[in-house]
């Protein structure tokens, strides 16, 4: 009997401590790591995040002329990939190596999702001007009227 409920109290904490490992773990992924200049390192990495959303949304255009589809959202985290795989020997006068040691592909894809998190923040304060700018170019150019 007592061995029973041993069992139990120790599949209870194991269960426990996964609970607040699966609630923990996300947040701390979140934060920095510590490692010395990080914050610098991040900062030189943006170009290349804006590079990430920026190839996402051409290949988006891509898809939508050849198949009519929009990319999905794990179709652009595979890009923002590809990219820390492309990213140069040195950035920012770090070595590709340090910075790849200090920054990992998840925190990447963060930071592209971060950047992104911005432009869309950005692109939805000022749509209506963006929508009008859009029927002025419908108008010149809608058929028989030429371009400019």
């Amino acid at each position: 009997m007592n061995e029973w409920i041993m069992l139990l109290i120790g599949l209870v904490a194991g269960l426990v401590v996964f609970g607040i490992g699966i609630k923990v773990f996300p947040q701390l992924a979140r934060q920095g790591q510590g490692y010395p200049k990080e914050e610098e390192i991040e900062r030189a990495l943006l170009p290349f995040a804006f590079n990430a959303i920026s190839a996402a949304y051409k290949v988006s255009e891509k898809a939508i002329d050849d198949v009519q589809q929009r990319l999905q959202g794990a179709d652009k985290a595979a890009i923002a990939r590809q990219v820390y795989r492309m990213l140069p020997d040195k950035i920012g006068g770090y070595d590709v190596t340090t910075i790849k040691n200090t920054i990992g592909e998840e925190r990447f894809a963060e930071l592209v999702e971060g950047a992104y998190g911005d432009f869309d923040q950005f692109f939805e304060q000022h749509q209506n001007r963006f929508d009008q700018l859009y029927e002025d170019w419908k108008k010149t150019n809608a058929p028989g009227q030429g371009t400019a």
